[in-house]
Protein backbone atom coordinates (compact mmCIF):
# COMPACT_ATOMS: atom_id res chain seq x y z
CA UNK A 1 0.00 0.00 0.00
CA UNK A 2 1.43 3.29 -1.49
CA UNK A 3 1.11 6.18 1.31
CA UNK A 4 0.32 9.51 -0.86
CA UNK A 5 2.13 12.58 1.32
CA UNK A 6 -0.97 14.21 2.21
CA UNK A 7 -1.73 11.10 4.23
CA UNK A 8 1.31 11.39 6.75
CA UNK A 9 -0.89 14.46 7.67
CA UNK A 10 -5.09 12.63 8.17
CA UNK A 11 -3.73 9.74 9.92
CA UNK A 12 -2.04 12.01 12.70
CA UNK A 13 -5.17 13.28 12.58
CA UNK A 14 -7.88 10.49 12.41
CA UNK A 15 -5.96 8.95 15.47
CA UNK A 16 -6.13 12.24 17.77
CA UNK A 17 -9.98 12.70 16.83
CA UNK A 18 -10.11 9.06 17.54
CA UNK A 19 -8.37 9.36 21.25
CA UNK A 20 -10.63 12.61 21.61
CA UNK A 21 -14.00 10.87 20.80
CA UNK A 22 -12.69 7.83 23.12
CA UNK A 23 -11.98 10.15 25.55
CA UNK A 24 -14.93 12.53 25.29
CA UNK A 25 -17.34 9.43 25.63
CA UNK A 26 -15.79 8.03 28.53
CA UNK A 27 -16.00 11.48 29.94
CA UNK A 28 -19.65 11.61 29.39
CA UNK A 29 -20.49 7.73 30.93
CA UNK A 30 -18.23 8.66 34.12
CA UNK A 31 -20.41 11.73 34.40
CA UNK A 32 -23.96 10.13 34.19
CA UNK A 33 -23.18 7.00 36.28
CA UNK A 34 -20.01 8.28 38.71
CA UNK A 35 -20.79 11.68 39.54
CA UNK A 36 -20.49 14.91 41.94
CA UNK A 37 -22.57 17.53 42.02
CA UNK A 38 -21.01 20.07 44.23
CA UNK A 39 -23.18 23.81 45.24
CA UNK A 40 -21.50 26.69 45.97
CA UNK A 41 -24.50 28.31 47.68
CA UNK A 42 -22.84 28.66 51.36
CA UNK A 43 -18.93 28.96 49.51
CA UNK A 44 -16.83 26.99 48.47
CA UNK A 45 -16.57 24.03 50.50
CA UNK A 46 -13.22 23.67 52.27
CA UNK A 47 -11.73 26.94 51.30
CA UNK A 48 -14.41 29.81 51.71
CA UNK A 49 -15.66 30.67 54.64
CA UNK A 50 -19.40 29.10 54.60
CA UNK A 51 -22.68 32.09 55.04
CA UNK A 52 -24.54 32.19 58.52
CA UNK A 53 -27.61 29.59 58.39
CA UNK A 54 -27.32 28.10 55.21
CA UNK A 55 -27.54 24.42 54.12
CA UNK A 56 -26.32 23.18 50.84
CA UNK A 57 -26.16 19.32 49.35
CA UNK A 58 -22.76 17.98 48.30
CA UNK A 59 -22.23 14.63 46.23
CA UNK A 60 -18.58 13.38 45.76
CA UNK A 61 -17.47 10.81 44.07
CA UNK A 62 -17.44 8.68 46.80
CA UNK A 63 -20.42 9.47 48.80
CA UNK A 64 -24.26 9.60 49.02
CA UNK A 65 -25.75 12.67 48.62
CA UNK A 66 -24.67 14.95 52.06
CA UNK A 67 -26.52 17.95 53.58
CA UNK A 68 -24.30 20.62 55.20
CA UNK A 69 -25.91 23.42 57.13
CA UNK A 70 -24.15 26.02 59.07
CA UNK A 71 -25.21 27.99 62.19
CA UNK A 72 -26.07 31.21 62.99
CA UNK A 73 -22.00 31.71 62.92
CA UNK A 74 -21.32 30.47 59.52
CA UNK A 75 -20.18 27.09 61.41
CA UNK A 76 -20.46 23.64 60.54
CA UNK A 77 -22.07 23.13 63.82
CA UNK A 78 -26.31 21.88 65.18
CA UNK A 79 -26.06 23.93 67.64
CA UNK A 80 -26.11 28.05 68.13
CA UNK A 81 -22.79 30.20 68.23
CA UNK A 82 -24.61 32.53 70.39
CA UNK A 83 -24.28 32.70 74.84
CA UNK A 84 -24.41 29.28 76.37
CA UNK A 85 -27.20 28.07 78.51
CA UNK A 86 -26.29 27.31 82.09
CA UNK A 87 -24.65 24.08 82.64
CA UNK A 88 -23.58 24.00 78.50
CA UNK A 89 -19.90 22.93 78.10
CA UNK A 90 -18.38 24.36 74.79
CA UNK A 91 -15.45 23.61 72.74
CA UNK A 92 -14.20 25.52 69.65
CA UNK A 93 -12.71 22.98 66.86
CA UNK A 94 -9.80 24.75 64.98
CA UNK A 95 -8.72 23.44 61.73
CA UNK A 96 -9.62 22.95 57.60
CA UNK A 97 -11.38 20.33 56.09
CA UNK A 98 -10.77 17.18 58.83
CA UNK A 99 -12.55 19.50 61.38
CA UNK A 100 -15.47 20.42 59.31
CA UNK A 101 -16.55 17.12 58.68
CA UNK A 102 -15.88 17.32 55.00
CA UNK A 103 -17.41 14.82 53.02
CA UNK A 104 -19.22 12.95 55.90
CA UNK A 105 -22.44 13.20 56.78
CA UNK A 106 -23.07 15.69 60.16
CA UNK A 107 -24.02 13.30 61.98
CA UNK A 108 -21.51 10.42 61.64
CA UNK A 109 -18.79 13.29 61.84
CA UNK A 110 -16.45 13.27 65.60
CA UNK A 111 -17.84 16.41 66.63
CA UNK A 112 -21.75 15.38 66.83
CA UNK A 113 -20.60 12.25 67.64
CA UNK A 114 -18.89 13.53 70.94
CA UNK A 115 -21.95 15.85 70.87
CA UNK A 116 -24.36 13.07 71.57
CA UNK A 117 -22.05 10.91 73.85
CA UNK A 118 -22.03 13.64 76.13
CA UNK A 119 -25.98 14.17 75.87
CA UNK A 120 -26.49 10.38 76.44
CA UNK A 121 -24.18 9.79 79.71
CA UNK A 122 -23.90 13.00 81.55
CA UNK A 123 -27.48 15.08 81.06
CA UNK A 124 -24.90 17.78 79.43
CA UNK A 125 -25.11 20.08 76.20
CA UNK A 126 -21.50 19.70 75.06
CA UNK A 127 -21.12 21.84 71.75
CA UNK A 128 -18.25 22.13 68.78
CA UNK A 129 -18.14 25.39 67.47
CA UNK A 130 -16.20 24.34 63.86
CA UNK A 131 -14.42 27.52 63.04
CA UNK A 132 -13.38 26.34 59.94
CA UNK A 133 -10.22 27.99 58.07
CA UNK A 134 -10.27 29.09 55.00
CA UNK A 135 -6.64 29.76 53.95
CA UNK A 136 -4.10 27.94 52.45
CA UNK A 137 -2.13 28.49 55.22
CA UNK A 138 -3.21 26.55 58.54
CA UNK A 139 -0.80 28.47 60.65
CA UNK A 140 -1.73 32.07 58.98
CA UNK A 141 -5.46 30.92 59.08
CA UNK A 142 -5.51 29.93 62.85
CA UNK A 143 -3.42 33.34 63.85
CA UNK A 144 -6.16 35.14 62.65
CA UNK A 145 -8.77 32.79 64.14
CA UNK A 146 -7.49 32.58 67.30
CA UNK A 147 -8.56 36.22 67.60
CA UNK A 148 -11.93 35.91 67.28
CA UNK A 149 -12.84 33.13 69.72
CA UNK A 150 -12.72 34.50 73.26
CA UNK A 151 -16.64 35.86 71.84
CA UNK A 152 -17.60 32.11 72.34
CA UNK A 153 -16.04 31.49 75.48
CA UNK A 154 -15.01 28.17 75.28
CA UNK A 155 -13.91 25.53 78.00
CA UNK A 156 -11.47 24.07 75.47
CA UNK A 157 -10.25 24.00 72.57
CA UNK A 158 -9.61 21.20 69.40
CA UNK A 159 -6.61 21.87 67.03
CA UNK A 160 -7.28 19.35 63.75
CA UNK A 161 -3.99 18.73 61.83
CA UNK A 162 -3.77 16.51 59.50
CA UNK A 163 -0.88 15.91 55.94
CA UNK A 164 -3.25 17.69 53.72
CA UNK A 165 -2.43 20.61 55.99
CA UNK A 166 0.88 21.26 54.94
CA UNK A 167 1.26 20.23 51.50
CA UNK A 168 -1.77 21.05 50.02
CA UNK A 169 -2.02 24.45 49.54
CA UNK A 170 -5.01 24.81 48.13
CA UNK A 171 -8.23 23.13 47.36
CA UNK A 172 -8.30 21.78 43.94
CA UNK A 173 -11.91 22.21 43.54
CA UNK A 174 -11.29 26.18 44.39
CA UNK A 175 -12.38 27.77 41.14
CA UNK A 176 -9.50 30.02 41.18
CA UNK A 177 -6.76 27.65 40.57
CA UNK A 178 -4.46 29.25 37.86
CA UNK A 179 -0.70 29.70 37.53
CA UNK A 180 0.77 32.67 35.06
CA UNK A 181 0.70 30.06 32.05
CA UNK A 182 -2.96 30.03 32.20
CA UNK A 183 -3.30 32.08 29.12
CA UNK A 184 -4.99 29.88 26.85
CA UNK A 185 -3.93 31.69 23.74
CA UNK A 186 -0.72 30.14 23.92
CA UNK A 187 0.15 26.43 23.74
CA UNK A 188 1.66 26.47 27.35
CA UNK A 189 -1.10 27.79 28.41
CA UNK A 190 -3.13 24.88 26.65
CA UNK A 191 -1.45 22.32 27.67
CA UNK A 192 -1.84 23.35 31.63
CA UNK A 193 -5.51 24.06 31.19
CA UNK A 194 -5.65 20.11 30.03
CA UNK A 195 -3.68 19.17 32.47
CA UNK A 196 -5.38 20.74 35.07
CA UNK A 197 -9.02 19.38 33.72
CA UNK A 198 -7.58 16.02 33.58
CA UNK A 199 -6.36 15.83 37.09
CA UNK A 200 -9.07 17.92 38.96
CA UNK A 201 -11.73 18.06 36.86
CA UNK A 202 -12.39 15.32 34.52
CA UNK A 203 -14.33 12.57 35.93
CA UNK A 204 -13.33 9.40 33.70
CA UNK A 205 -9.51 10.00 34.97
CA UNK A 206 -10.83 9.71 38.72
CA UNK A 207 -12.53 6.86 37.75
CA UNK A 208 -9.81 5.39 36.37
CA UNK A 209 -7.36 6.35 39.50
CA UNK A 210 -10.26 4.81 41.61
CA UNK A 211 -9.87 1.66 39.96
CA UNK A 212 -6.81 1.60 40.05
CA UNK A 213 -5.78 2.02 43.69
CA UNK A 214 -8.34 -0.57 44.75
CA UNK A 215 -4.96 -2.84 44.46
CA UNK A 216 -3.96 -1.59 47.88
CA UNK A 217 -0.23 -1.84 46.64
CA UNK A 218 -0.36 0.26 43.66
CA UNK A 219 -2.19 2.72 46.06
CA UNK A 220 0.93 3.06 48.15
CA UNK A 221 3.80 3.21 45.47
CA UNK A 222 1.61 6.14 43.96
CA UNK A 223 1.45 7.78 47.08
CA UNK A 224 5.19 7.06 48.30
CA UNK A 225 6.50 7.78 44.84
CA UNK A 226 5.39 11.52 45.78
CA UNK A 227 8.71 12.59 48.18
CA UNK A 228 7.12 15.99 48.88
CA UNK A 229 3.68 14.39 50.56
CA UNK A 230 5.58 11.98 52.84
CA UNK A 231 9.21 13.61 52.60
CA UNK A 232 8.78 14.18 56.73
CA UNK A 233 9.93 10.66 56.50
CA UNK A 234 13.20 10.57 55.24
CA UNK A 235 16.39 11.65 56.53
CA UNK A 236 17.32 14.35 56.82
CA UNK A 237 14.29 16.27 55.67
CA UNK A 238 14.02 17.96 52.47
CA UNK A 239 14.30 21.98 53.23
CA UNK A 240 10.18 22.44 52.46
CA UNK A 241 9.64 20.21 55.60
CA UNK A 242 12.33 21.79 58.21
CA UNK A 243 10.15 24.73 56.97
CA UNK A 244 6.86 22.99 57.51
CA UNK A 245 8.21 21.19 60.97
CA UNK A 246 8.77 25.06 62.08
CA UNK A 247 4.74 25.89 60.64
CA UNK A 248 3.45 23.05 63.00
CA UNK A 249 5.31 24.23 66.11
CA UNK A 250 4.25 27.75 65.50
CA UNK A 251 0.68 25.98 65.14
CA UNK A 252 1.26 24.55 68.64
CA UNK A 253 2.87 27.82 69.83
CA UNK A 254 -0.43 29.81 69.10
CA UNK A 255 -3.06 27.41 70.04
CA UNK A 256 -1.32 26.94 73.71
CA UNK A 257 -0.96 30.78 73.96
CA UNK A 258 -4.70 31.19 73.49
CA UNK A 259 -5.45 28.57 75.62
CA UNK A 260 -3.37 29.63 78.66
CA UNK A 261 -4.88 33.41 78.09
CA UNK A 262 -8.15 32.09 78.17
CA UNK A 263 -7.23 28.97 81.01
CA UNK A 264 -8.64 26.37 79.30
CA UNK A 265 -7.41 23.27 78.04
CA UNK A 266 -5.90 22.88 74.34
CA UNK A 267 -6.34 19.30 72.55
CA UNK A 268 -3.73 18.41 69.74
CA UNK A 269 -5.47 16.05 67.28
CA UNK A 270 -3.10 14.99 64.30
CA UNK A 271 -5.37 12.75 61.68
CA UNK A 272 -2.83 10.44 59.77
CA UNK A 273 -3.67 9.80 56.24
CA UNK A 274 -4.39 6.13 55.14
CA UNK A 275 -0.73 5.40 53.22
CA UNK A 276 0.79 5.94 56.62
CA UNK A 277 -1.56 3.34 58.67
CA UNK A 278 -0.68 1.07 55.68
CA UNK A 279 2.97 0.93 56.66
CA UNK A 280 4.37 -2.07 58.25
CA UNK A 281 7.69 -3.09 60.45
CA UNK A 282 9.22 -4.34 57.38
CA UNK A 283 8.18 -1.38 54.54
CA UNK A 284 10.97 0.08 52.29
CA UNK A 285 8.88 3.17 51.36
CA UNK A 286 10.26 5.05 53.76
CA UNK A 287 12.91 5.30 56.40
CA UNK A 288 11.24 7.26 59.88
CA UNK A 289 7.32 6.78 59.74
CA UNK A 290 7.51 7.76 62.81
CA UNK A 291 9.11 11.82 62.51
CA UNK A 292 6.12 13.26 62.56
CA UNK A 293 4.29 11.43 65.53
CA UNK A 294 7.17 12.17 67.65
CA UNK A 295 7.58 15.99 66.36
CA UNK A 296 3.76 16.24 67.90
CA UNK A 297 4.08 14.50 71.06
CA UNK A 298 7.54 16.82 71.64
CA UNK A 299 5.37 19.86 70.85
CA UNK A 300 2.40 18.60 73.05
CA UNK A 301 4.99 17.96 75.84
CA UNK A 302 6.84 21.00 75.66
CA UNK A 303 3.68 23.68 75.49
CA UNK A 304 1.78 21.27 77.41
CA UNK A 305 -1.31 20.30 74.84
CA UNK A 306 -2.81 17.64 74.88
CA UNK A 307 -2.10 15.20 72.16
CA UNK A 308 -5.03 13.05 71.16
CA UNK A 309 -3.17 10.37 69.63
CA UNK A 310 -4.59 8.50 67.07
CA UNK A 311 -2.52 6.10 64.39
CA UNK A 312 -2.17 3.09 66.80
CA UNK A 313 -5.72 2.82 67.46
CA UNK A 314 -6.61 3.74 63.56
CA UNK A 315 -3.87 1.06 62.22
CA UNK A 316 -6.01 -1.50 64.40
CA UNK A 317 -9.09 -1.03 61.95
CA UNK A 318 -7.55 -0.84 58.65
CA UNK A 319 -9.37 -3.28 57.90
CA UNK A 320 -12.57 -1.67 58.55
CA UNK A 321 -15.14 -0.60 55.66
CA UNK A 322 -15.89 3.20 54.72
CA UNK A 323 -12.62 4.35 57.20
CA UNK A 324 -11.16 6.30 54.35
CA UNK A 325 -12.36 7.67 51.07
CA UNK A 326 -9.27 6.19 49.32
CA UNK A 327 -9.50 8.32 45.60
CA UNK A 328 -10.16 11.65 48.10
CA UNK A 329 -8.20 10.47 50.87
CA UNK A 330 -10.40 11.77 53.69
CA UNK A 331 -11.43 10.38 57.08
CA UNK A 332 -14.91 8.65 56.23
CA UNK A 333 -17.41 8.25 58.82
CA UNK A 334 -15.69 5.22 60.65
CA UNK A 335 -12.60 7.27 61.17
CA UNK A 336 -14.84 9.67 62.52
CA UNK A 337 -16.31 7.27 65.20
CA UNK A 338 -13.07 6.30 65.98
CA UNK A 339 -11.83 10.33 66.20
CA UNK A 340 -14.32 10.90 68.46
CA UNK A 341 -13.95 7.65 70.73
CA UNK A 342 -10.29 8.81 71.54
CA UNK A 343 -11.05 12.59 71.75
CA UNK A 344 -14.08 11.79 74.60
CA UNK A 345 -11.54 10.32 77.03
CA UNK A 346 -9.46 13.04 76.86
CA UNK A 347 -11.97 15.48 77.35
CA UNK A 348 -12.90 13.71 80.20
CA UNK A 349 -9.82 13.78 81.64
CA UNK A 350 -8.57 16.87 80.91
CA UNK A 351 -12.02 19.40 81.11
CA UNK A 352 -13.15 19.32 85.18
CA UNK A 353 -16.88 20.00 83.75
CA UNK A 354 -17.26 16.73 82.73
CA UNK A 355 -14.83 14.83 85.06
CA UNK A 356 -17.15 13.11 86.55
CA UNK A 357 -18.67 11.11 83.11
CA UNK A 358 -18.41 8.00 83.33
CA UNK A 359 -15.98 6.72 79.91
CA UNK A 360 -16.00 3.02 80.48
CA UNK A 361 -19.65 2.89 80.98
CA UNK A 362 -20.57 4.50 77.55
CA UNK A 363 -17.87 3.36 75.62
CA UNK A 364 -19.87 0.49 74.22
CA UNK A 365 -22.78 2.22 73.46
CA UNK A 366 -21.46 4.65 71.98
CA UNK A 367 -19.11 2.98 69.45
CA UNK A 368 -22.55 1.18 68.35
CA UNK A 369 -24.30 4.71 67.46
Amino acid sequence: MKFRSKDWLLLPLISLATIVTLFLAGELVSRIFWYQRLSTACGLPGVDEPKPNCTQTQKWFETGQIEEKHNDCGFRTAESCGPKSPGQVRGVVLGTSIASSYMVSYADSFTARTTGYFGRTCGRLVDFQNVMIASDNIVSGVAKTLESIDRLHPDFIVVVVSLFDFTHRMNPQQASVSTKNDDPSTPQGIVSWVDTYIKYRSHLFGLLRAIAYRDTGFYMKSHFANEDDYGFMDHPQAPDWQARFAELRRLVELSASKGKALNVPVFLMYVPTEPELRLTENQTFVTHPEALEKEIARLAQEYHVVQVPLTAVLRSHIATPNLYYRFDGHPAANAHAIMASELREKIVANVSALSSCNVNAIGAAASSK
